[in-house]
């Protein structure tokens, strides 16, 4: 049995930069390069966790990231980033498909967690595996898990393993053939399309599609627009000083002589949530 072991892992979490750079993986990545305190590869079984491999190299296999979109609600629930983890194992400790694995640092405590999923022939020494982020799926589902490594993730991980991140550019996306390349490529050799992960939070169906690159562009720092049009969570509130002047048809029923009365209101604190009038205007002018 080798001694080293290399995991290729799917980071499925939370929208990341805009443009859909860095995210969980580059995250994990970036605290390894900054504690490199002792970093290990944890099993977990019911009763114990067992430090299996000490973790030699934690890196990114792309920045870019592939939108990963809720089909019910056709909107961007969040991305998919590529994450390679080099470890060397302990005395007689090994992996195993199934385990579930957290990567540990003295330092940062646990940074990642996933499972090690069975899917095409590997050479001894190589897993694949899906971390989902609680923040996005809830509690870890190893169904789904599976059908994001079997429909998906792992057609791109085999062709990211000879990617070069030296010669990536500055704005990586990744196109329908898989590759990874810019936005300018993408509107001349790709019809502007990328590859996406479309989610059925339902019946977890999992989907390997592509979408418009511009359904995703947004100006510069701003996190990206999902799909069918953003849910507002705050009303936008207007100037203080804005006017509104409502046009008076009628007053007590009967239809006023001369020029239409009319009434100027701002907007503020008493009006009804149709920016109408306070209250006692509306009772005297309804």
């Amino acid at each position: 049995m080798t001694n080293r072991v290399e995991i290729f892992v799917a980071m499925v979490d939370r929208v990341g930069k805009p443009g859909f750079q860095a995210g969980a993986a580059s995250a994990i990545h970036d605290q390894f390069n900054t504690d490199k305190e002792g970093f290990s590869l944890v099993v977990q079984s019911a009763q114990t966790s067992t430090a299996v491999a000490s973790v030699l190299s934690v890196t990114r296999m792309t920045a870019g990231a592939v939108p990963f979109i809720n089909i019910v609600t056709n909107s961007l629930a969040g991305t998919v980033t590529f994450l390679k983890i080099v470890a060397e194992y302990r005395e007689n400790q090994k992996l195993n498909y199934g385990d579930v694995v957290s990567l540990v640092g003295n330092v940062a405590g646990v940074v990642a967690g996933f499972a090690l999923l069975s899917g095409a022939p590997l050479a001894a020494g190589f897993f694949t595996a899906v971390s989902l982020g609680a923040s996005l799926i809830g509690t870890y589902n190893s169904e789904l898990a599976q059908r994001i490594q079997t429909t998906a993730t792992d057609s791109i991980i085999n062709l990211l393993k000879t990617h070069d991140m030296a010669q990536e550019p500055s704005t990586p996306l990744i196109a329908p053939n898989l590759t990874v390349t810019d936005p300018s490529t993408i509107a001349s050799h790709f019809g502007g399309l990328i590859t996406v992960i479309t989610w059925n939070p339902t019946t977890h169906d999992i989907k390997l599609d592509t979408r418009m690159l511009t359904e995703f562009e947004t100006q510069s720092g701003t996190q990206p627009a999902p799909l069918g049009g953003t849910n507002l969570t705050d009303t936008p509130s207007p100037p203080a000083d804005a006017l509104l002047t409502i046009g008076i048809e009628s007053l007590g029923g009967q239809q006023p002589a001369g020029p239409m009365p009319s009434i100027t209101v701002g907007f503020g604190g008493g009006q009804d949530n149709y920016a109408c009038c306070t209250a006692p205007q509306q009772d005297k002018y309804r």
